[in-house]
């Protein structure tokens, strides 16, 4: 009867028991709704074919990728064709209630019995939508719907809505906190305090208890490598192989791939090298020194070989950018290029969009064993290795170690003079150069391209 009420609690005052306070009318916050698939579509003859359309559209990338970014698409036109295909159940019952009215009280004529037949018949077909919707959200299970059961459905969701309420929260000082703002920042509060370290702690009695899993044996190649009789970089070695004897275990045990064994270490020795070469661009970028050197200009690659350098320019404001691409020789002549536009949330993410580009770029064209340099040294480091990525890239990263493997790529990180070139084709500057722009290079690239050789 009272689908709004509420209890609350009052304090204790001149007596040993707590008053409690029933309103009979709380209005429900508003929160933002998210997207659901709701049942009432399918009553629709276009449901499935929109559905078919618009989840068939073509998208190149890995197919957690590719599953990602249909749902997103088809989520937005879905939700617009709800709109325009059911709009709101009671505005149109209510239409087509009037509409009845006002034909009841004309002349009994044949035609005129016709029209009420139709519209009744689509005010049944609303009520069903309606009755469907509210079913699917009041979350009752033991009841169907199609018997009108649609004001019981719509009680037990106001119900369901009013307990899942925070109206007031008891604070860790023991305040009450009532405004949405003060009860977010407590259970925010809450949270981080629950995985925060509260002071030393002695773990003594603990560790005592645990088996040591370092061996005399462990110990003296350590005193070996300290003592210079070894190489530092032994243990790092044996933690690559390892990882690869497992990889290529799992190979064998689940797509039955036999790998010979020297394989197995070439591979492992490769990624060390990649992994080498990351940690060492890294850590120059960080500690280079800031006067102009001619060993930080575009490095040519081998003779008879192509190597390409990409890089993105991202507005935070805008959340886009653009993406260049640029081709040359041995000799640094320019062979081809692009120039586009990408949307990120993040640079990094814009970045990560133009090194897959390039990798599509490479493909495209053919170009097996070609090298690709970017000026981003934490791309390169997880392009080159098996570290998990950030979530926002995963897809991305993904995406390239696949074309890598298929293709034959390479990455190798360069600094910001060494990728200028494709530094301006990606920059703002660059926004008026026309689409034969890698026959006749404008006058700045041109110099740029040009400086590059010296």
């Amino acid at each position: 009867m009272f689908p709004y009420a509420q209890v609350f609690q009052d304090a204790i005052i001149g007596s040993d028991h707590s008053p409690l306070l029933l309103d009979f009318c709380v209005s429900p916050t508003p929160v933002p709704k998210p997207f659901k698939f709701e049942s009432m579509w399918i009553t629709s003859p276009n449901c499935l074919p929109t559905i078919r359309d618009n989840w068939s559209i073509q998208v190149q990338g890995s197919a957690m990728f590719r599953w990602n970014f249909r749902l997103k698409a088809l989520k937005k036109v879905l939700k617009n064709w709800s709109k325009t295909e059911f709009g709101n159940n009671r505005t149109r019952l209510a239409e087509l209630k009037d509409q009845l009215a006002y034909v009841q009280n004309l002349a009994p004529t044949t035609e005129n019995l016709a029209v009420q037949q139709a519209i009744h018949k689509r005010m049944e077909i609303i009520m069903a939508r309606e009755e469907m919707y509210l079913h699917q959200r009041s979350r009752i299970n033991w009841l169907n719907y199609g018997d009108r059961n649609s004001k019981f459905f719509y009680t037990t969701l106001i119900q369901r809505r009013q307990r899942n309420q925070i109206l007031r929260l008891k604070a860790h000082d023991g305040a009450w906190k009532e405004s949405d703002d003060d009860i977010n920042l407590e259970i925010e509060h809450y949270f981080s305090s629950l995985f925060s370290n509260i002071g030393p702690r002695d773990f003594s009695s603990t560790i005592d208890n645990v088996t040591p899993k370092i061996s005399g044996e462990m110990n003296r190649i350590k005193e070996e490598i300290d003592r210079g009789n070894l190489d530092p970089d032994y243990f790092p070695k044996v933690i690559f192989l390892c990882w690869f004897i497992w990889k290529a275990r799992n190979e064998l045990i689940f797509h039955s791939t036999n790998q010979l064994p020297h394989v197995v270490v070439a591979r492992a020795l490769g990624a060390w090298d990649e992994f080498l070469s990351a940690t060492e661009s890294s850590t120059n970028q960080l500690s280079r020194s800031p006067q102009p050197s001619t060993s930080l200009h575009w490095i040519p690659p081998v003779a008879g070989s192509l190597k390409i350098n990409c890089d993105a320019s991202w507005s935070k404001g805008l959340n886009r950018g653009w993406g260049g691409i640029i081709l040359r020789d041995n000799r640094g002549n320019l062979i081809d290029g692009r120039r586009f536009k990408i949307s990120a949330t993040s640079a990094f993410l814009a970045e990560a969009s133009v090194l897959r580009e390039a990798c599509l770029f490479a493909k495209a064209l053919n170009l097996s064993s070609v090298c690709i340099e970017n000026d981003n040294a934490q791309l390169i480091s997880l392009s080159v290795s098996e570290l998990v990525p950030p979530w926002e890239v995963l897809a991305i990263i993904s995406d390239i170690r696949l074309l890598a493997r298929e293709e034959g790529l390479s990455f190798r990180w360069t600094p910001r003079e060494g990728n200028e070139a494709a530094h301006w084709v990606a920059s703002s500057q660059a926004s008026s150069i026309g689409p034969n722009w890698v026959v006749y290079p404008p006058e700045i690239l041109y110099s740029i391209l040009c400086k590059d050789l010296r």
